[in-house]
């Protein structure tokens, strides 16, 4: 009797299960709307003071749905100028792959003679590739940081139940 009590609802639940919840089978979609994407150019280009290398990123820019590559175009060149004066200047020979396993890329990279040295004021990037409008960005390179500093030996000195611990205060500006 028992038996026969159980069956009833539990038919009545499989049976709205499969045919209630088609969410279940389906699963849960979502469509996202991805606006079109027209591909352009970007370069990017991060130095660092006493840097032996100046690495250049120059791309194609791509949306999620892209299948083009996102590659270096080809005969790229490229200038760094502080004031009129050329600082570094990259041509279509300095590319070299940069990045380790999956995440290897071609950038344009140039070998230093000595670490780099950047002065201060508004410098100028200008990348030029065949066929395509001049590719200029400006940034401001502040001057390096005065530093300086205090120390006071045995500042203060904290009694607890493992003894007495003498601490030190480094006061930086």
């Amino acid at each position: 009797m028992a038996i026969r009590i159980l069956n009833r609802p539990c038919l009545l639940g499989a049976f709205i299960l499969l045919v209630g919840c088609e969410k279940w089978s389906d699963g849960v979609v979502n469509e996202i709307e991805f606006p079109d994407h027209e591909a352009t150019t970007a370069a990017s280009c991060i130095l660092t003071t006493g840097d032996s290398k100046a690495i250049l990123s120059v791309t194609n820019t791509a949306s999620l749905l892209s299948v083009a590559p996102v590659d270096l175009p080809q005969g790229v060149s490229a200038t760094l100028q502080h004031e009129g004066v050329m600082v570094l200047s990259w041509t279509a020979e300095d590319v070299a792959l940069v990045g380790e396993g999956l995440d290897v890329q071609k950038m344009l990279v140039l070998n230093l003679d000595s670490p780099l040295n950047l002065p201060e004021g508004e410098i100028e990037l200008t990348v030029t590739i065949p066929g395509e409008p001049l590719l200029t960005a400006r940034a401001i390179q502040p001057g390096m940081p005065e530093v300086s500093y205090t120390l006071h030996l045995g500042a203060d000195t904290i009694a607890s139940l493992w003894g007495s611990e003498i601490l030190d205060e480094v006061g930086l500006d």
